[in-house]
């Protein structure tokens, strides 16, 4: 049977400590729902965490991530065709900053954590 996958693009609220701890939560529980559910998770976030999210050796240590992220610079229309879902972490604007992101027709579901 082939396997079911998904892209999700994360956009979180920049520089608060508690927005990123649930972010690597969100990331622990992804990795293990990949496990369990035998599908394939991709998880998309902006370049500008790419050195806060890896710097942070002891986030990383203290909630066993293994997964990787792809990490971009702009989303491209051919990308934001593929995303299944949008995740957000943060609060109003952190919600209106991604729906702007998709200026098409199209704006994919969007689960969001305040």
């Amino acid at each position: 049977m082939p396997r079911i996958s998904a892209r999700i693009c994360i956009f979180i609220k920049p520089f608060d400590e508690e927005v990123f701890r649930s972010l690597y939560k969100f990331v622990k529980f992804i990795q293990e729902l990949e496990k369990e559910l035998g599908i394939d998770i991709e998880l998309i976030c902006h370049e500008n965490l790419t050195k806060a999210f890896y710097d942070s050796k002891e986030l990383l240590k203290e909630y066993n991530i293994e997964k990787n992220i792809l990490f971009y610079s702009e989303l491209r229309e051919e990308c934001k065709k593929q995303i299944t879902y949008i995740v957000t972490f943060g609060g109003d604007g952190t919600i209106l900053y991604a729906a702007k992101q998709f200026k098409s027709a199209f704006v994919p579901p969007m689960i969001t954590f305040a």
